[in-house]
Parts: structure tokens; C-alpha cells; sequence
């Protein structure tokens, strides 16, 4: 990572949203779009960051995503809402709903907010850590596009369907964002293009048998879940809880939308907020957090000669976030190479390295 180029994270900012504009967003809502993104190239997740604009404007262009969406209240109670997102950008609407999931939740001890008719929204731990803005608990879940199957099944039967949950912590956010699939599919692609071997376990091929040659992913293969059917059932937790409780389209009814660009996704998300200080006194659950958290620091013992602590989820993130503000956003060839390819088409000023 230290050879790729820095740059500074207004000027990718500016870039994102400049994009986004230009394909008919408004200036708050392509703000929005470009904090989710850069905020994931912060955390060293390249795969969710800038990398997927390119991906985003031509759905804008295409018709898939409707850059001015009309959201709407389809029902709400005094710590509840379901909104339809008009099938607008998923990070502008999943972002929309936990600050409305923040209000409840402050008002009433807790938020929920269901949302349907969305797009692909990207890294889930940017909307959960938004409620550690307010010193809140936050959850956000999303279904996905079928690219998993279950344990001795053939053929693609669910989405990898991450969950994000994130807590106020006085050092460091703890701040869980995971899929249920051994690894992601674009994970599996570069090893294609790279001509690694997949892991033992990650993948199977079209008729449902274990694999290490990612082209058998494009060929009709699908993802394994983590932990074998407990990942299996966990998607499907996901599904429900984003999906089928908001009424938003599940499993292969997703448009997967880097097929069908011009489709509405048609997905749906969960955002959930929990007011520490409704339940009991904050300073006491952060300092009960902390000692949790220094149970679980043990030494690091395996592979053997191994040094340092354990770490939780969070802790990384929160070092590599820290260290792109201080030195610059580090991004990856292919990444650069796409926004190159994008400012040229927009006649847009690429960002510089610093």
C-alpha cells in the first residue's frame, strides 16, 4: 500500500460528487454518494470505494438508478418508518434512512427503518458508523444479488447479504461489517485476472462441486457461505430482515445491475439506531466496553513466532482511516485507472497525488 499514490480526500470528494452531478444528482444527494464511497477507500476497503463509481454512473446514464428518486414515507410510527427509495442511489438512501432511524432513536430509545425499492449500497459499515455521531449503537443490513449457494447445493440461491453493526468506543469504534460468503465475488474475479488459485472451501462450480479455479465463477459457479449452513441461515436473516419486511425484491428478483445497468435493483436495506443513555448510563456501558474489549486482547500465539495483540473489529480500520487523513487516501492502479477513464469522459479534472 505504501508504494500506491496518495491523494487528498476533499479532492476525491469533489471529484465523486462532480461525477454524480454530472450525471443529474442533485448537490446534497451526490455529496451524500461521494462521502459513502471515499469513506470506504479511508478504511482500506477499495472494493466498496471510488472503484465503484464508474459502476454507478453509467446505472445513472442507463436508467437503472434515478438520479433525482422521489423518496417516500410509505408508513411510519413514533420509532418506526418504511420508505421507498424511488430507486434512486442506495448510499444516498440508506444514508437518508439512519438519520431518520437517529431522530426515532433519540426520541424514543430506538430507531427502525426499513427501505425498499433501493440500489446496491455499497460498504454497510459506513451507515451503521454514522450513528456513532451521536453516540449511538447503529445496524445496517442489505440483500444483494444471487452470487451464493448453500452447502451441498448447486447453483446460485441468495446474495452474500452483508450486516454492519458499530459502537462507540473512547479509542476506537468497534465496528463489525461482514458477508456471509467465504469471500466476495469481485475477490474471486481478480484472482481470475491474476491467476491465483481460490482457497479450498471458498467456491464451487456449476454442478455444485468444491473448486480452486476462479473461472468457474463466471461459469455458472457460486460463493460458499461462512460456517456452512449457520452462514446460510444468516443470509437468509438478512433477506428477511431487509427484504421481505420492507417488500423489496429477494434473491434471483434482484436485478443485478452490472448485467442489466438500465434495471431498477430493486433492493432492500434495514437501518437501525439504539440510544445508549435510554437503556443505561453511557459512561458506564463505555467503560463496561472497554474492559470487555481488554479481555479478548490476548497475545497472538498462532502461526507460531507470531507477535502483538489480538485485535477486534474496527481497530484496523480506525488506524488505516487515521493514517489516509494524515497522509492521503492510498489507492490501488485499478482504481486510478477507472477515474482517469472517468474525468476523461466527463471532461472532469482528475485529482492529483500529493
Amino acid at each position: 500500500m505504501d508504494d500506491q499514490p496518495r491523494f487528498a480526500e476533499a479532492d476525491l470528494l469533489e471529484f465523486a460528487a462532480a461525477c454524480l452531478r454530472a450525471h443529474g444528482m442533485s448537490d446534497d444527494d451526490a455529496r451524500i454518494g461521494a462521502e459513502a464511497l471515499v469513506a470506504s477507500d479511508l478504511r482500506g476497503v477499495n472494493s466498496h470505494g471510488l472503484l465503484l463509481l464508474a459502476r454507478y454512473c453509467r446505472q445513472l446514464q442507463e436508467g437503472g438508478v434515478v438520479a433525482r428518486p422521489n423518496l417516500l414515507t410509505v408508513r411510519e410510527t413514533t420509532a418506526t418508518a418504511l420508505l421507498d427509495g424511488g430507486a434512486g442511489l442506495g448510499q444516498v438512501t440508506a444514508v437518508k434512512a439512519m438519520r431518520l432511524a437517529m431522530d426515532k432513536a433519540a426520541e424514543h430509545g430506538v430507531g427502525v427503518v426499513s427501505v425498499r425499492n433501493s440500489h446496491h449500497f455499497g460498504a454497510a459499515a459506513h451507515y451503521a458508523a454514522l450513528a456513532l455521531e451521536r453516540g449511538m449503537i447503529g445496524l445496517a443490513s442489505t440483500n444483494a444479488g444471487v452470487t451464493m449457494t448453500a452447502p451441498g447445493a448447486a447453483g446460485r440461491l441468495i446474495g452474500n447479504n452483508p450486516f454492519a453493526f458499530a459502537v462507540p468506543n473512547s479509542e476506537f469504534p468497534f465496528v463489525l461489517d461482514m458477508a456471509m460468503s467465504q469471500s466476495s465475488g469481485g475477490r474471486i474475479r481478480r484472482m481470475a485476472e491474476t491467476g491465483e488459485e481460490v482457497p479450498l472451501g471458498w467456491l464451487v462450480d456449476a454442478a455444485g462441486e468444491n473448486t480452486t479455479d476462479p473461472k468457474d465463477y463466471p461459469a455458472g459457479g457460486a460463493l460458499l457461505p461462512i460456517g456452512g449452513h449457520k452462514g446460510f441461515g444468516l443470509a437468509l436473516m438478512v433477506e428477511i430482515l431487509s427484504a421481505v419486511l420492507s417488500g423489496a425484491s429477494t434473491t434471483t428478483d434482484v436485478r443485478i445491475d452490472t448485467v442489466e445497468p438500465h434495471a431498477a435493483a430493486g433492493m432492500g436495506h434495514l437501518l437501525l439506531a439504539i440510544d445508549i443513555g435510554s437503556f443505561r448510563d453511557s459512561a458506564a456501558f463505555g467503560a463496561d466496553l472497554r474492559h470487555l474489549l481488554g479481555k479478548v486482547a490476548v497475545p497472538v500465539v498462532r502461526p507460531a513466532g507470531s507477535t502483538g495483540v489480538l485485535r477486534v473489529p474496527g481497530q484496523a480500520s480506525a488506524e488505516k482511516m487515521a493514517r489516509a487523513r494524515q497522509l492521503g487516501v492510498p489507492l490501488p492502479g485499478d482504481v486510478t485507472s477507472s477515474l482517469a477513464e472517468l474525468a476523461g469522459e466527463l471532461n472532469l479534472p482528475l485529482p492529483r497525488p500529493l
